[in-house]
């Protein structure tokens, strides 16, 4: 069976408290155990969890799309998760969607909790508040990859699943079909148009405005025939003005389609985008996206394609140096790879903190890891968040991964972060 992984990786010494991070967000009164926040990012990021998965075993199989919750509110955080199962192991493999108990690290699955099971390739799964009501409703983003079973097409789509009285049910936003257009490979939600109802922003820049009565506005896209692809993003306002922000991870797929669609070698490699939140349509300012400074000192080489990132896979917002900004951490693949590369890498992940100035301009300071100890390779990473996992005061980051050849990071003398076996 193959579970998931959690990688620690031990960083400074912070305290913060729920209250610091909240912000300006409100939270609704309710009895559940976890902060429900407006946005899906800090839903996911700045609630408690994540466990050690190491040693764990669970009846169902996952791997990319799940989310972390307190379904029974009992105080710790149970799973909601696409089975991944290929091989018979999931206790029903005719079910796509299942929620996972968590008893003191005892994992049971709850049934009949998800009233359709739609069998859909699902990428992407987030927790927000959609309709208002106090609880955590899941948005199930598609992106399922060509194969000889679905001849070789791009599937995607849209579906959400609102929690009422203990169940999880079905509604499909955006129609399962074909077509990269609305091939979501992750996706995020806020309020973006400032009207108190928390809306989606799916795929490659597609806003689906939240009309409050339980539809939606005619989605509109923010930006089209971009070279490089939008392969992940996260909404939060990181400047304090008032506007939720746009954080963006891009895709160039190594040079394979990015030139041929019209990309530039000016911005060749550079994935980490933020668009800044504006008061009216299309409540981004996408004219003036500001590039995070990508450090790229670390590969030793002057070489255009090695000097790149193919895609950032993942964004971690916290306040990490607790200045009273919000911080960036991006996951990101590199180019070290074929045809590009030597070949010794399968893989090559990266890790790169922004400090935030407080002037709408980033820092790159990837110093506070050890002789480029940000490097992970031969690792199959998706998502991942930072926090006080331990509750020591020090800030961890958890990397969910498929496999690894270590299993966790200590501080040194130095004050440098390094991976030990």
């Amino acid at each position: 069976m193959r579970n998931c992984l959690i990688l620690i990786l031990t960083l400074l010494t912070i305290s913060c408290s729920k209250e610091e991070l909240e912000g300006d967000y409100n939270r609704p009164t309710n009895p559940i155990s976890q902060t429900i926040y407006k946005t899906s990012v800090q839903n996911h990021e700045w609630n408690s969890g994540w466990y050690s998965l190491i040693n764990d075993v669970f009846p169902i199989e996952f791997f990319s799309a799940y989310e972390y919750f307190d379904y029974d509110l009992d105080g710790d955080l149970d799973i909601f998760l696409r089975n991944d199962s290929h091989s018979g192991n999931a206790t029903n493999t005719l079910n796509t969607l299942h929620v996972l108990l968590n008893d003191n690290g005892n994992w049971t699955e709850k049934e009949n909790v998800v009233d359709y099971q739609t069998e859909k390739g699902y990428r992407k799964i987030s927790t927000v508040d959609i309709d208002n009501d106090g609880d955590l409703d899941m948005i199930g983003f598609i992106a399922e990859d060509p194969y000889p079973g679905n001849g070789n097409r791009h599937m995607g789509g849209l579906d959400i699943f609102r929690f009422n009285n203990g169940i999880f049910y079905h509604e499909e936003i955006i129609p399962y079909q074909e077509g990269n257009g609305i091939w979501f490979h992750s996706g995020a939600s806020a309020d973006v148009n400032n009207d108190g109802w928390v809306d989606i922003i799916a795929g490659e820049g597609l806003v689906i405005l939240n009309n409050g009565n339980g539809t939606f506005q005619t989605p509109y896209l923010l930006t089209e025939n971009d070279p490089m692809g939008w392969f992940s993003q996260e909404i939060i306002d990181i400047n304090n003005d008032g506007y939720n922000d746009l954080i963006v991870g891009k895709a160039h797929d190594g040079g394979t389609w990015y030139f041929p669609m019209g990309g530039t070698e000016e911005l060749f490699g550079k994935t980490q985008w933020v668009y800044w939140g504006t008061p009216s349509y299309p409540y981004f300012d996408m004219e003036s996206p500001y590039i995070l400074p990508t450090n790229y000192d670390f590969y030793g080489t002057n070489d255009l394609y090695n000097l790149g990132l193919s895609s950032t896979m993942d964004i971690s917002i916290v306040d990490f140096n607790r200045d009273g900004d919000l911080d960036i951490f991006c996951l990101s693949h590199s180019n070290i790879e074929p045809p590009f590369g030597d070949g010794t890498n399968a893989q090559l992940n990266v890790i790169e903190y922004y400090e935030n100035n407080g002037d709408n301009t980033f820092t790159n300071k990837n110093d506070i890891f050890k002789n480029n100890e940000n490097e992970l390779p031969n690792s199959k990473t998706n998502y991942w968040k930072v926090w006080d996992f331990n509750g020591d005061g020090n800030l961890q980051i958890a990397l969910e991964v498929e496999q690894y050849e270590f299993s966790h990071f200590r501080k040194g003398n130095d004050n440098k972060y390094t991976r030990g076996l």
